[in-house]
């Protein structure tokens, strides 16, 4: 990961509903990198898990699910 440059390019022309996770306790990196796909990919959005960091997998597997179904669900 230390080579990967971000393109932003190669994000703009993404055409399929995407949900991009974060949680409210996450590293401010990954807030930020959040923040920059947000503004990238057209229609994104984003759902912020609250009370979670950066593994609610294993922390929060419910509220993991719930988000994501809902967010198909509503596709």
């Amino acid at each position: 990961m230390g080579i990967y440059t971000f393109d932003a390019a190669r994000f703009t022309s993404i055409q399929v509903p995407t949900l991009l996770l974060i949680g409210s306790e996450s590293p401010q990196f990954f807030q930020e990198t959040t923040r920059t796909l947000r503004a990238t990919i057209p229609g994104s959005e984003v759902a912020v898990l609250a009370g979670q960091q950066h593994n609610a997998m294993d922390t929060a597997p419910d509220l993991l699910v719930e988000t994501v179904t809902r967010f198909v669900d509503q596709r």
